[in-house]
């Protein structure tokens, strides 16, 4: 007889992963175009724990809607004040 206790890593992820595609489908039946989709990703990243991560991501989704991507500037404060905590 066989006792499990506890879940394996990859049975964790695996559930991670199904509840972020069903957040996922949540978003989008609200409708959003790309640019919200853009907004979304920049503000769940500015959450993220690892600055360097949140750096990357936030600059990679400025460059690629420079255009018309407006962050407020208490965001960029924000990023400005990460940077000195760490």
């Amino acid at each position: 007889m066989t006792i499990k206790i506890g879940e394996f890593q990859s049975e964790k992820d695996v559930k991670e992963n199904q509840m972020s595609r069903d957040i996922v489908k949540e978003i989008l039946r609200f409708g959003v175009n790309d640019r919200m989709i853009l907004l979304i990703i920049h503000q769940l990243a500015m959450n993220l724990e690892s600055n360097e991560n949140m750096r990357i991501v936030t600059e990679t989704i400025r460059e690629l809607n420079s255009n018309t991507f407006l962050i407020d500037r208490a965001e960029e404060q924000e990023m400005e004040e990460n940077k000195l905590i760490i």
